[in-house]
């Protein structure tokens, strides 16, 4: 049975990984640099030109009709030709001014898109006729560089008095040559347009910024007579009644043509007065077109910006591209929508470049970002050295360093899976029962010992681990908190499919990956012969420690009695004294076995004593051996009164060891120094120090101390086992030569 062991879960960003901190990082780094490019091309209209691109593509899908009230009479060619050329004689414009006043025709407005600013003889007669009229003239606006302002230049007072309004004609030219818009009012001086319409309000509310308009298709036009024909009254004057009038030049000969959308630069260009009567018809339709302010497009292309960089943060890869292509198309539908429904411009290509840059500039890094992690991860793997190389006749078709990293990361799922199959191998094949959860309990892989505890129908379909704690007499809680039982609560009695109830302790071990996914590994031991095994060495040390000890403790009293009656004769008090002497060695045998047996246990039960007191009663003990020897033994108390926590009966042992060798292999009639002390300081617990000098005649034999002394085992190695298990420290010093001193070393926590 065999389940996915790394289950991916979707969840909200962690920076958990150093990896995701420098992703996080250079996406905020991205996020802020791409920010502020965006508002340094606002400020500086970078983009400007490929906007006007897709405003004039835009505009040339606009079928506006034009206001047939807007005629536009038209100095042109044949005109030029018929009345004597350039620039006709203002009588011939006061003539067509005097008939229509006179036949009771007069037009909402008339304006001469004609500078007059140089006075003629004609002048008297014009004013007079132009004074009949709402009429407007244009004044002629430069910069002077040397008065460092622009100097308006009017047409001669006798006409500036006749006149209602004086104007401006002058149009913007963007940075690619062409004209889309105007000014409204410049230097305090209307624009022909607006004088044109009375559309004051428009000036108040736009004020002096550049406004764009619609420039109506040439093969639509406006309502054109010739000047010639209007002379000539070719047409019936009625025509003008109530129209706006725009009498200018559209003769090729006279250069007033500019470029437009229509007509570019390397055509004859679009007339100046057809500009006129478009400004003026949207101004009059009150389809003017508004520019969306520098802060207008920022927070727009901001927040399509963000949109896009948010989108790169937390989708995936598919997802993103379709979010970031409807973005960007959104932005041109948008804009489109804006300008032809609403007359609003807001130009879409600093949001459309901004995506195109920003995107491929991620997409390259989190490809190089990629390879950098792939490089890394196979380092580690040590597969670097798999990184194809190629050969003298070889060719790849792409050298690309994904393909090859690709090709690692192959050999990696590879051997990824191979580790898996051998870590399911390695837990089907212990000879332990257990089985593997994930984080939230469910079951991921049991192994075969585990299988062999329930009947086979159990795993022919998906069994659940409640169904199979509920057949152990356990359950998932049982298991959750198994780490924080005692020892004595982690036994079950199972009973197998065989029919016999054995006992099995239960483990627990967890492996963590990261703070939200860890496997756990739980584990069934059987332990039937081990508690059988402990059961039978309770009961020996039951035998030892009571049963076997009274009938020798018996015979011992017995043996004191007899020779206390002097019952028996020489040779039955020798038998005697070797039954006692037999006697006192089976105890003390039976004593060295319980006490190895005290050692090897876990835990000690501790008991808070006098170490002096241990130290005389260990004394006490080696005084016969010591005055056998003529050796005396002295305690040098330095710090008196301390207190150790220990197990009584081992350590009044392991005093009694080190006192016996320092007697047997000491040299006679000397002397043995115990100094008791205060050391230094152990992992911040204060020592006692306990220090045993004697002088040696043969320190080569201090090497075969646990070998001469058969027995139990109670040498060195218990010695050093007990010492352990406290805690503490021993250390030997032995001579080299003959008649130099052995120092024994020994260093146990303090109880305060």
């Amino acid at each position: 049975m065999r389940i996915n062991i790394w289950p991916i879960k979707p969840h909200i960003i962690k920076l958990n990984r150093a990896d995701d901190r420098r992703f996080f990082g250079e996406w905020c780094g991205l996020t802020f640099i791409a920010i502020v490019a965006l508002a340094l091309a606002v400020a500086l209209n970078i983009f400007t030109p490929l906007g006007n691109i897709f405003f004039d593509g835009v505009q040339r899908m606009r079928v506006q009709a034009p206001n047939n009230k807007i005629i536009i009479v038209a100095i042109d060619d044949r005109s030029l030709s018929q009345l004597g050329g350039w620039p006709l004689p203002r009588n011939l414009y006061a003539r067509f001014l005097q008939e229509l006043a006179d036949t009771g025709n007069y037009p909402k407005a008339i304006g001469f898109d004609i500078l007059m600013i140089d006075p003629t003889i004609h002048d008297l007669e014009f004013a007079r006729q132009i004074s009949r009229h709402k009429s407007v003239l244009p004044a002629e606006l430069h910069f002077d560089e040397k008065k460092g302002e622009v100097v308006v230049s009017s047409p001669p007072l006798t006409i500036a008095k006749s006149t209602a309004t004086i104007s401006h004609v002058n149009v913007s030219f963007d940075e690619d040559g062409f004209i889309r818009g105007s000014n409204l009012m410049e230097s305090g001086i209307p624009h022909f347009s607006v004088a044109m319409s009375g559309r004051q309000d428009l000036i108040n509310n736009h004020g002096d910024h550049y406004s764009r308009f619609s420039l109506i298709r040439p093969e639509i036009g406006f309502t054109t007579i010739s000047i010639s024909d209007a002379l000539q009254k070719n047409y019936p004057l009625s025509i003008f009644k109530d129209a706006y009038v725009l009498v200018g030049s559209t003769a090729p000969s006279l250069g007033d043509h500019y470029p437009s959308i229509y007509a570019g630069r390397q055509k004859s260009g679009t007339p100046g007065v057809l500009f006129q009567a478009s400004l003026l018809n949207d101004l009059l339709q009150n389809s003017l077109i508004t520019q969306a302010t520098p802060w207008v497009q920022f927070c727009v292309y901001a927040a399509g910006l963000l949109t896009i960089l948010v989108s790169i943060l937390l989708l995936a890869p598919s997802t993103e591209i379709i979010l970031t292509l409807s973005v960007a198309i959104s932005a041109l539908l948008a804009s489109i929508f804006l300008l032809l429904k609403l007359n609003y411009w807001l130009d879409p290509m600093p949001l459309v470049v901004a995506v195109l840059v920003v995107k491929p500039i991620w997409a390259w890094r989190r490809m190089n970002m990629v390879i950098l992690f792939m490089r890394e991860r196979a380092k580690e793997m040590q597969l670097i050295e798999m990184v194809p190389q190629k050969t003298q006749h070889e060719h790849y078709l792409v050298q690309d360093a994904v393909l090859q990293y690709s090709s690692i990361l192959d050999k990696a799922i590879l051997m990824a899976k191979n580790r898996l199959d051998s870590f399911e191998k390695i837990i089907n094949e212990l000879p332990e029962a257990m089985f593997v959860l994930d984080a939230g309990g469910k079951l991921l892989l049991v192994n075969k010992r585990f299988r062999s505890l329930f009947p086979k129908e159990y795993f022919r379909n998906d069994v659940t681990i409640d169904v199979l704690l509920h057949h152990l007499g356990c359950s998932l809680k049982y298991l959750e908190g198994l780490l924080s039982l005692p020892p004595g609560e982690k036994y079950l009695h199972l009973k197998g499919v065989d029919g016999l109830t054995k006992e099995y302790m239960v483990h627990r071990v967890e492996i963590h990956f990261e703070p939200s996914n860890s496997l756990a590994i739980i584990m069934f031991v059987e332990v039937t012969q081990l508690l059988q095994f402990q059961a039978q060495r309770d009961r020996t040390l039951q035998l030892l420690s009571h049963d076997m000890r009274t009938p020798v403790a018996s015979i011992l009293t017995l043996c004191r009695k007899i020779v206390a009656h002097n019952s028996l004769h020489e040779e039955g008090s020798k038998y005697l004294l070797d039954i006692s002497s037999h006697s006192r060695r089976l105890l003390s045998m039976m004593d060295d076995f319980i006490l190895s047996i005290w050692a090897d246990e876990s835990k000690y039960a501790l008991s808070t004593v006098l170490f002096e007191a241990l130290l005389d009663q260990a004394i006490y003990e080696v005084r016969d051996l010591a005055q056998e020897r003529q050796m005396t033994i002295r305690v040098d108390e330095r710090d008196a009164g301390i207190f150790v926590q220990t197990q009584t009966r081992l350590m009044e042992r392991v005093l009694i060891n080190l006192l016996v060798n320092a007697i047997r292999h000491g040299r006679p009639a000397t002397e043995i120094v115990v100094r008791i002390s205060l050391g230094g300081t152990d992992h911040k617990l204060q020592m006692l120090r306990c220090e045993f000098t004697n002088i040696v005649d043969q320190p080569h034999d201090l090497t075969q101390v646990e070998t001469e002394h058969k027995g139990f085992g109670l040498g060195t190695n218990f010695i050093d086992r007990v010492i352990i298990r406290h805690h503490g420290q021993i250390e030997r010093h032995f001579p080299v030569d003959p008649g130099g001193f052995a120092k024994i070393t020994l260093q146990l926590p303090v109880s305060h």
